[in-house]
């Protein structure tokens, strides 16, 4: 064994149900990177060197296993960017053209959970980063003090004092 396959073997672990060796060491975006010859190299490219295969500069060590912690040689090709965004739109992982918005995971507008389900969501006092009371908002709208002097007196900012005098923020208090 060389060197470089002592050090990518102390750095990884086998996973039995894929064959992947699994990176251990620092990562980058989730892809393995150490230290060799004095630079910082992609530990894909330092995998495929133990099999006497350099990846030329622009170019990508390929993942067929699509687990970018995954160092084994025998699951990694070396491909151009292009190859690399064909494979992942044949395996489903990338689109040609943005899937529709009922498609995407995010809810937005009308979908959203504080629409959907807006008991769900945490306001005034309920929510966990509250400063102020139902009973301080009610008293801050009647306030007829500058935003700095009401601010001071409840330990916050002036421009959430003014958002609460215009019904921007706790909005949902009479």
């Amino acid at each position: 064994m060389t060197s470089l396959e002592i050090r990518l073997d102390k750095m990884s672990m086998p996973e039995p149900n894929s064959g992947c060796w699994l990176w251990l060491g620092s990562t980058q975006k989730g892809y393995g990177r150490m230290s060799w010859n004095g630079r910082l190299t992609m530990a894909t490219h330092l995998a495929l060197l133990t099999q006497g295969i350099t990846v030329p500069e622009g170019l990508y060590a390929c993942h067929h296993c699509d687990n970018r912690y995954c160092i084994n040689p025998a699951h990694l090709f070396v491909g151009t960017p292009s190859d690399n965004t064909q494979d992942a739109i044949r395996k489903g992982r990338a689109y040609l053209t943005p899937p529709p918005m009922e498609a995407r995971g995010k809810a937005t507008g009308d979908r959203h959970n504080s629409k959907t389900k807006p008991w769900t969501v945490r306001r005034g006092e309920n929510h966990g980063k509250a400063r102020l009371s139902v009973s301080a908002v009610r008293l801050i709208r009647d306030d007829k003090r500058s935003a700095r002097e009401i601010a001071d007196q409840y330990g916050v900012t002036p421009q959430a004092i003014t958002l609460i005098q215009k019904r921007i923020n706790w909005r949902h208090v009479d």
